[in-house]
């Protein structure tokens, strides 16, 4: 058996999030397998800059940690360039980001990239990569937990809404999302727009009443996968306007469970939606108003249920797995990666 050591110091950084899902699915995969012998680590968020010392033979961390030891190889997966490509944070925060990732890349043996457009947005950050590592594509699965039952008390009950999943942010484009929301008219015809993750913020609230949708933008807070799954397949859509995405769980997860997707037509998310989502501009307000009333057309919602549920079968966790411990049963005995730079 391979000696492998997972480090799961993702789960002392975040409880939620599509990190902390791909880590859990990929990694307890793994354990089953006969061919590893699985050993598991945490650290602090104090000392996630300090490279570790492992005697396995492949050390692989949940987020940007790296290993020294006399045979251990380094895996590192790329979830996005964020940080990198200046889309989230500044200052301080954002510089101590971009060198805990550039210090995992350049002491890594193998570099997985979630998308082929992060695997892009990597060679074009870290050009000498290339010649130093291998640097592979292996996506998500998608996890889809059963909605919660019929007769059970809805949020929304009675009420049309469109779905808003997760962070808003910065590149989420929540407020183009409001405007768009506005200027679709749907609101007037009782639609909400319900939103996950935080309650919403003053600043948020602000927009909504300059928009005249108080009470129109609906936060369902943070809930439980069953809730959400429950809430996938009574939406008229997922609205996932995101300008920056290094693969976009929620996507798969909406299209899945019926749910029709209106997404930007940017970064990753092509790549994962394929023809199964209506993609357009994100930066287009009256683009993402006219995707949203598209969907009142009964034969285009049942072509995308349709797609979306085709779609999000190629994405599984089984498939990911199998494809990270091909990674890892190739590395054993292979040669050290040289020091860092």
């Amino acid at each position: 058996m391979t000696p492998l050591e997972f480090d799961d110091i993702v789960f002392s950084l975040q409880r939620f999030g599509g990190i902390t899902e791909y880590w859990r699915q990929m990694t307890t995969r793994i354990e089953a397998m006969p061919s590893f012998s699985v050993r598991r680590s945490i650290g602090t968020r104090l000392g996630r800059m300090r490279r570790l010392s492992s005697t396995c033979e492949i050390f692989h961390s949940s987020y940007y940690r790296t290993a020294r030891g006399p045979t251990v190889r380094n895996v590192t997966t790329v979830h996005d360039l964020a940080y990198e490509l200046g889309f989230v944070g500044s200052g301080v925060r954002a510089a101590l980001h971009r060198a805990e990732h550039r210090r995992a890349f350049f002491a890594s043996d193998v570099l997985i990239c979630v998308s082929s457009n992060t695997r892009d947005d990597l060679l074009r950050v870290y050009p000498a990569l290339a010649a130093r590592c291998e640097i592979l594509v292996i996506p998500h699965g998608v996890s889809l937990p059963e909605p919660k039952s019929q007769t059970s008390p809805s949020l929304m009950a009675g009420t049309p809404y469109i779905l808003f999943v997760g962070g808003r942010g910065a590149y989420k484009n929540f407020f183009n999302a409001l405007v768009a929301f506005s200027a679709s008219g749907l609101a007037r015809a009782g639609f909400r727009l319900l939103c996950t993750g935080k309650e919403l913020s003053r600043d948020e609230a602000s927009r909504i009443a300059s928009l005249g949708l108080t009470g129109c933008v609906v936060s369902a807070g943070t809930i439980d996968q069953a809730s959400l799954a429950q809430l996938y397949v009574q939406a008229y859509c997922l609205l996932y306007p995101s300008l920056f995405e290094g693969f976009g769980m929620p996507l798969l997860e909406a299209m899945g469970l019926g749910c029709p997707v209106v997404a930007s037509n940017t970064s990753a998310i092509p790549e994962i939606a394929g023809d199964a989502a209506l993609l357009v501009d994100g930066t287009d307000p009256d683009a993402i108003a006219a995707a949203l009333l598209q969907l009142r057309e009964p034969a285009l919602r049942e072509r995308l249920v349709a797609r979306g549920r085709g779609r999000a079968s190629l994405f599984t966790w089984e498939r990911s797995a199998s494809e990270h411990a091909r990674v890892y049963s190739s590395l054993a005995g292979q040669k050290l990666a040289d020091p860092d730079p």
